[in-house]
């Protein structure tokens, strides 16, 4: 979407057009429920975030007030909401959670690297698993920068203006990120 038009629509959506806003949800909201399904691997829980991103997004925009860069905007909602939720399971002692396959995608052929598998210490998972795993090791920044870099393809400004954390811990989380995937991965067997 050109910014011209995503300027526009987002004036109009906050000046009470719900075709507007319609026409924003159908280009995001692809980007967003991925987004969230990356950070929770776990539909539900992506589910209850994406509807309240947009929940809120609507109640924002309803209040006229301007917004600037409207992906950037929406990714920080779902960022703060997918934190809050963090948080909240924490004081329950629930921890992040695993970063495994949905259990819709495990054994779908169609899926991406589905035919690749890894063997480590005699058991054997897909490549898709093995990189769970080793996300499952990362704290929630680590991973929270990993996703919007790397899989949502967000420049490093972008990524520090949504996270409130400066460019350069940007890049150094992301430096140490890549390094710590890489030793976890790095004993491992690759089969075709």
């Amino acid at each position: 979407m050109e910014h011209q038009d995503e300027t526009e629509l987002v004036h109009q959506a906050s000046q009470g057009s719900t075709e507007a806003f319609e026409r924003l949800y159908e280009y995001y909201h692809n980007h967003v429920y991925r987004f969230l399904l990356h950070l929770t691997q776990d539909t539900e829980r992506t589910q209850d975030l994406f509807q309240e991103t947009w929940l809120r997004a609507a109640r924002y925009l309803r209040t006229g007030k301007k917004v600037n860069h409207f992906k950037t905007w929406l990714f920080t909602i779902a960022v703060n909401l997918f934190r809050d939720e963090v948080r909240k399971r924490r004081v329950t002692r629930f921890l992040l959670g695993s970063f495994s396959l949905p259990e819709e995608n495990k054994g779908d052929p169609k899926a991406p690297m589905a035919h690749i598998t890894v063997t480590d210490h005699g058991k054997t998972f897909d490549i898709r698993q093995a990189l769970s795993i080793a996300m499952d090791k990362l704290t929630e920044r680590q991973k929270t920068v990993f996703v919007l870099t790397y899989v949502e393809g967000f420049k490093i400004h972008q990524v520090s203006d949504m996270l409130n954390i400066a460019q350069g811990t940007i890049k150094s989380l992301m430096f140490r990120t890549v390094h710590k995937l890489r030793k976890e991965l790095e004993g491992l067997q690759y089969n075709d």
